[in-house]
């Protein structure tokens, strides 16, 4: 037993010095770095106190001894998830231990969930039912491009809790469906009396018929809950790839003052609203310096992975290589500028070509044909040729007739417009 918790507490020791390597380039004093540490050094100091009680020859009359160690399990908080960590630590050292993990876990809130965001009952309500169900799933490896899909749509979630709310989801849908499929099985919905009317003939042809419902409802709630995130991060690409060029130019002309790179990233994140879908992915890059410790061209590594924007993953991941090598960012800004107001333009070239195309296809519908139509329906009432249309009602059927087609241009023009 002694050997399969050493094996435990080595892990556990690998996983904290991998993300300390990852983080430690950065501010040395950082409260998460710190906490890190004095995790690993706890968890190394009860390794003699294991290997003591390993026995390799088993004694006939082993002695009892009396261990100063204390098994902790809990669930450590990081950026991708939780995992259950079992390990054991010398009894004198849980309260730091325990301390340690607090600051840790503080650290990751901040960084996954801004300041006050509350977490309503039905994420709770969750979160207690389905996080053994969805945390299983997350350590075998399972929705790996849902959870990369939550990080770009900039869902406040992590990827356990979002599982265990299409969970319960899903199991209410479940419900739902049933009490639906219950209700067009034995009642009438057509509104006559009696509402229950149904012989034992014609049961099992609306069981057939509706029992549909009982797996299509389940199983529409979780596709649109797996699907969602990817959605969302769609529409905020799209949203980045339009304040991109502007955003670039800000920079650019920040930059020139010579001031410190990371100071850019600050100055842009405290634009307020100006640029809200572009501030969000800057804000990335600044939690990573500020709560994890990353130095900047890690930071801008990392959210280059987890941005939606292909523009935007390019410019972290130049502006990185910039860094690193010492070219100028002015120079690389005031190029990345110049290209990415090119195609600002081209697109709004486009827009306005095809705002010009459906004017045409507009001015033929909703002038040109009611018009047509109107003078057809008269001369066809006038001939007697079996129409018994009045005139009046093919006057009001041309008229919702063009409504409904200027809402549909209203809305499709909407939709088809760029934000900036």
């Amino acid at each position: 037993m002694s050997i399969e918790i050493l094996e435990k507490n080595i892990n556990h020791e690998e996983q904290l010095a991998e993300e300390l390597y990852k983080i430690s380039r950065g501010k040395n004093k950082n409260p998460y770095i710190n906490s890190l540490k004095n995790q690993i050094k706890i968890i190394n100091d009860s390794i003699p106190a294991l290997l003591d009680e390993i026995e390799i020859i088993k004694k006939l009359a082993p002695e009892e001894k009396k261990s100063n160690l204390v098994q902790m399990d809990y669930s450590r908080r990081m950026i991708d998830g939780e995992k259950r960590i079992s390990v054991s630590i010398p009894e004198k050292d849980k309260p730091k231990f325990i301390k340690s993990i607090e600051i840790s876990e503080a650290a990751v809130k901040k960084m996954e969930k801004p300041e006050g965001r509350k977490t309503n009952y039905f994420t709770k309500l969750s979160s207690k039912l389905f996080f053994d169900i969805s945390n299983s799933f997350v350590e075998k490896g399972y929705f790996v491009k849902l959870n990369s899909d939550l990080r770009k749509a900039n869902i406040k979630l992590l990827l356990n809790t979002y599982l265990s709310i299409m969970l319960l989801s899903t199991l209410i849908s479940f419900f739902a469906g049933w009490i639906i499929f219950i209700f067009l099985l034995f009642f009438d919905i057509s509104g006559t009396l009696p509402f229950i009317t149904i012989s034992s003939g014609e049961i099992g042809m609306r069981f057939v018929k509706n029992f549909w419902v009982v797996i299509a409802l389940p199983l529409f709630t979780f596709f649109i809950f797996y699907l969602y995130p990817s959605s969302e991060a769609k529409t905020i690409g799209k949203k980045i790839e339009q304040e991109l060029p502007f955003v670039v130019i800000n920079m650019s002309a920040i930059a020139s003052s010579n001031i410190e790179p990371s100071k850019i990233f600050q100055i842009i994140s405290k634009s307020g609203d100006e640029y809200p879908c572009t501030k969000g992915e800057i804000d990335k890059v600044m939690n990573y310096i500020n709560i994890y410790g990353y130095d900047l061209t890690t930071a801008l590594r990392a959210a280059a992975e987890k941005t939606s924007s292909k523009n935007l993953k390019e410019l972290f991941e130049g502006l990185a290589n910039s860094v690193t090598s010492g070219t100028s960012l002015t120079n690389f800004l005031d190029k990345r500028a110049e290209s990415l107001l090119f195609n600002y333009r081209l697109e709004r070239e486009r827009y306005t070509k095809l705002a010009e195309t459906f004017m045409n296809i507009y001015i033929s519908l909703v002038i040109a044909a009611p018009l047509v139509l109107m003078l057809t329906f008269f001369l066809m009432s006038l001939g007697g040729l079996g129409l018994s249309i009045s005139l009046n009602m093919i006057t009001l059927l041309i008229v919702l007739i063009v409504i409904l087609i200027n809402i549909f241009f209203l809305v499709f023009l909407h939709f088809k417009q760029p934000t900036y």
